[in-house]
């Protein structure tokens, strides 16, 4: 079966807990959100803050091993599908459009540095 899915890559940071549970029985997913930075100069020198959170599913294998590598903080770079569900708030009843990235791949790029010297077993300055 073909697909017209488009390919989204991008670098980012897990800026959320990473959260696995059991869907439709026995099926395993890991989530977490991540911030992309997409920072834009104005004419004047200054720069605007524009980051983009991203809600990430990994199923299966491939979430197992992000729930064990990954944590908050960490910069991944990410390969997958965008997907748009449409969500309803329970406390206002609101819509809203939610993207996810269906990932089928992941990379950890790096660690933040509080985390490295604390495995280090020295203090952050």
């Amino acid at each position: 079966m073909g697909t017209n899915a488009t390919t989204f890559q991008t670098v980012g940071r897990v800026a959320s807990d990473i959260r696995t549970q059991m869907v439709e029985g026995d099926r395993q997913v890991t989530g977490f959100i991540i911030a992309v930075d997409d920072d834009k100069k104005n004419k004047d020198g200054s720069w605007t803050d524009n980051t983009q959170f991203y809600w990430c599913d990994l199923w299966g294998k491939l979430g197992e091993s992000a729930a064990k590598k990954l944590g908050k903080g960490d910069l991944i770079f990410v390969t997958g599908r965008l997907k748009q569900s449409v969500q309803t708030d329970p406390k206002s009843g609101q819509e809203y459009r939610r993207t996810k990235v269906w990932a089928d791949s992941y990379r950890l790029l790096a660690h933040p540095k509080a985390k490295v010297e604390a495995a280090q077993g020295e203090q952050p300055a």
